[in-house]
C-alpha cells in the first residue's frame, strides 16, 4: 500500500520508454510478439496500473499482412469498447507527447494460472481447488466468451489460464484480447499455423492455415475447466512425454478421430463430477457436435449447476449417515436429518424445474421470433444475427440437399425441427416403422448425432412417456401437443407428416386426417 499512497516520482521524458507525464514505467511484466507490458504508475489517479507499449516483431508484422492488418488497425482492435464488459479486462487506447501508441489496463495481482499452479502444489496434501471456486470461475470465464463473441463481436482464440486475470474479488476476466489471435507456438514459420497455447488449443486448430472460430474458443473453455477439475490439461501427460509428436498424433486423430479419446478420458475421470461431465464432452466434440456459441455454453453450464447442486443434499445425508450411526439417538438425529434435506430436496427440485420450464418457453419464444422474421424476409441485421440465423439457415439447406422432400414443405419442416428437435422425435416414435426411408424424419434420427442421442435416452422411459414438455412426471407426449406447439409459432396450414405416401399420411389430428393410430387399426 506504501508505493500507491505515497507521491510518485515524476520520469526524465528524454529517456523514458512513452514520453507521458502522466505515467511512469516500472518493471517489464511481460512480452509477447506485439509489445512488451510494464509495471507503472498513474500519477494522476495515484495507482499501479499495466501499460503495454506495441513494438511487434517480424512474426507479428507478417502475420498483420496474412489478415490484411496494419499496426494501427491491430491496436484499435485491441482497445474496443469494454466498459460494459462485466468479465474482459478492461482498456484504453492513449498515445505520447510523440504520438506513440499504447494500451492502459489494470494490473492484476494474480491470474488462474497461479491458482492452478498452487492447486497442483497442493494435491499431496489432498486441498485442490474446490467445486464452489471451479464453478465461480467457469461461470465468469463462460459470460466473457459469451461478451466477446457477442457484444464484442470477436473471437479470443487464445483462451488459457494465463489470459485469466482475478481481481481483488476473485472475479475472473478475460485478457490479451485483439492480438491474442496473432500469437505463434513453437518454430512455424506460418502466420496463421499454431494459434494459441497448445494444450487450450481446439485440435482443427492445428491445420495449416486454420483461424480461431466461436467453437474453438469453446473448446478451450472445455480444456481449462477439464484442468481445473481433474489437474491436467486432456493431453498433457502426451505432450510431456513428446512435443513434437503430440502436435502429429493430434493431426492423426483429426483424420481417424481424436474425440474418442476425449470422451474416454472424461467418463473414466474420478475427479470430474457426474453433472458436468456431459458439458465437457459436449465442449471438447468434433466441430460438427460441438457448442455451437456461447450462448448455448451458459444454458448448458447452468444447467450443469443446477444438476450439481441437486445432488448435493443426497451427498451431505450420506456422508452424515457414517458418522451418526453410533448410537440410537444418533440414528433419531440422522432420520430427522434426512427429513428435512429431503423436504430442502423436493423444494430444490421444484424450484429447477420452474426454472427449466422457464427457460424452455424463452427459448421457445426467441426460435419462433427468429422465423417470423425469417418467414418476413427481414435482412440478417444486428441481433438477429445471433440469435439463429445460421442454425435455421442449416436446418433448411440441409433439408434441401440432403433429403427428397418437396420443395413446398422444407420450411415448415426445418421449422419444427428447428423449434423442437424432441417434438421432432416424438413424432418419429408415432409413426413407428412407417417412416420412409427418404423422409426427413429418417435422415434426423440417422444423421444428427445430438438428436439421436436424446433418441437414445429417451428410450429409458416407459413406452408413450416422455419429461419432454412441461417437465411433468410422465407426460403422455400427444400429436396434439406438437400441432399445438407448431401452430403457436407459425400460423397457417398445417405442418404435413412426410412418410411413404404424401397422399394417405395425414397432418395433425384435428385438421381432417383424425387420429394417426385408430387410422392404422
Amino acid at each position: 500500500m506504501r508505493e500507491i499512497i505515497n507521491p510518485q516520482p515524476k520520469q526524465n521524458l528524454e529517456t523514458a520508454i512513452i514520453k507521458h507525464e502522466r505515467y511512469v514505467l516500472a518493471k517489464v511484466l511481460g512480452e509477447g510478439c506485439w509489445g512488451t507490458v510494464y509495471d507503472a504508475d498513474d500519477v494522476k489517479l495515484n495507482k499501479k496500473v499495466a501499460i503495454k507499449v506495441f513494438s511487434p516483431n517480424e512474426l507479428a508484422l507478417q502475420q498483420a499482412m496474412y489478415r490484411n492488418l496494419d499496426t494501427f488497425k491491430a491496436m484499435v482492435k485491441e482497445e474496443a469498447e469494454l466498459k460494459a464488459c462485466s468479465n474482459i479486462v478492461p482498456r484504453r487506447l492513449e498515445f505520447d507527447e510523440q504520438g506513440k501508441p499504447f494500451i492502459v489496463m489494470p494490473k492484476y495481482e494474480q491470474f488462474l494460472s497461479d491458482i492452478l499452479q498452487d492447486n497442483s502444489q497442493r494435491n499431496h496434501l489432498k486441498q485442490g481447488l474446490s467445486i464452489d471456486k471451479i464453478i465461480s470461475y467457469a461461470c465468469d470465464i463462460a459470460n466473457g466468451v459469451l461478451e466477446m463473441h457477442t457484444k464484442l463481436r470477436r473471437v479470443h482464440g487464445d483462451i488459457k489460464a494465463d489470459n485469466v486475470a482475478l481481481d481483488e474479488h476473485g472475479i475472473a476476466l478475460l485478457n490479451d484480447l485483439g492480438t491474442s489471435t496473432f500469437a505463434s507456438y513453437g518454430q512455424s514459420t506460418s502466420p496463421r499455423d499454431n494459434l494459441g497455447f497448445v494444450l487450450t488449443r481446439a485440435p482443427e486448430c492445428f491445420l495449416k492455415g486454420s483461424r480461431p472460430t466461436k467453437q474453438s474458443d469453446i473448446w478451450s473453455f472445455g480444456s481449462l475447466l477439464y484442468r481445473m477439475f481433474t489437474g491436467e490439461y486432456v493431453f498433457e501427460k502426451e505432450l510431456e512425454k513428446n512435443p513434437n509428436h503430440y502436435v502429429d498424433e493430434i493431426m492423426i486423430h483429426k483424420a481417424l478421430g481424436w474425440t474418442p479419446r476425449i470422451i474416454e478420458k472424461v467418463d473414466h475421470s474420478k475427479k470430474i463430477p457426474k453433472a458436468f461431465k456431459k458439458l465437457l464432452k459436449k465442449c471438447l466434440d468434433y466441430p460438427d457436435y460441438r457448442i455451437k456459441d456461447a450462448h448455448e455454453l451458459s444454458h448448458l453450464l447452468n444447467k450443469a449447476i443446477r444438476k450439481y447442486e441437486k445432488s448435493r443434499p443426497k451427498q451431505r445425508a450420506i456422508r452424515y449417515s457414517v458418522w451418526t450411526l453410533v448410537g440410537a439417538s444418533a440414528l433419531a438425529m440422522l432420520v430427522g436429518f434426512i427429513a428435512r434435506h429431503n423436504e430442502t430436496l423436493k423444494l430444490n427440485q421444484e424450484l429447477i424445474r420452474a426454472e427449466d420450464q422457464k427457460e424452455r418457453v424463452a427459448s421457445y419464444e426467441r426460435k419462433a421470433r427468429v422465423i417470423r422474421l425469417f418467414e418476413d424476409k427481414v435482412t440478417w441485421e444486428g441481433s438477429f444475427e445471433s440469435e439463429g440465423k445460421w442454425e435455421l439457415k442449416y436446418w433448411v439447406e440441409k433439408i434441401k440437399q440432403d433429403t427428397k422432400v418437396p420443395e413446398k414443405y422444407v420450411k415448415k419442416i426445418a421449422f419444427v425441427a428447428y423449434l423442437d428437435p424432441e417434438t421432432t422425435y416424438a413424432l418419429i416414435q408415432e409413426l413407428g416403422d412407417k417412416i420412409d426411408e427418404n423422409s426427413f424424419s429418417t435422415y434426423l434420427a440417422r444423421n444428427n448425432r445430438d438428436l439421436f442421442m436424446a433418441f437414445e435416452h429417451l428410450k429409458n422411459y416407459a413406452p408413450g412417456h416422455h419429461h419432454l414438455i412441461d417437465h411433468e412426471s410422465n407426460v403422455n407426449l400427444k400429436w396434439e401437443k406438437a400441432k399445438e406447439k407448431y401452430n403457436a409459432a407459425h400460423p397457417g396450414p398445417p405442418f404435413p407428416i412426410i412418410g411413404p405416401d404424401l397422399n394417405k399420411i395425414p397432418p395433425f389430428p384435428g385438421y381432417g386426417g383424425g387420429n394417426w393410430k385408430k387410422k392404422q387399426k
